[in-house]
């Protein structure tokens, strides 16, 4: 679970380094906030940041100010992580460049 929450840490790192670069880089860093934004809802973004935190680099503390209940699981179950992931690589699917993403032998992780 550490590994994969890590690889996908630095995709949300990757993002953040975008917004201070060119404009197109900048303006796609912000699509992908906001695909995140519209995939999952603050209380299932809170959840997420639990587990790749520079997740609130990319989105304004507004998305995270709106989660009237902000008690999150500190162990999230395998299948909701799982969900929460499935969701933040849809949303960054929508956003039109290719990605290749390769998981494999990760039952061994």
């Amino acid at each position: 679970q550490d590994i994969v929450c890590s690889l996908f840490e630095k995709i949300v790192k990757k993002l953040v380094k975008l917004k201070a670069g060119s404009q197109q880089d900048s303006e796609y860093s912000q699509r992908a906030a906001n695909a995140l934004s519209e995939s999952l809802d603050a209380a299932r973004l809170c959840s997420l940041v639990e587990y790749l935190p520079s997740i609130r680099d990319l989105i304004s503390d507004a998305e995270f100010d709106a989660n009237p209940s902000n008690t999150i699981e500190s162990n999230l179950s395998h299948w909701k992580l799982v969900y929460l992931l499935t969701r933040f690589i849809n949303a960054l699917l929508k956003l039109g460049r290719p990605m290749v993403l390769v998981l494999d032998d990760l039952q061994w992780a």
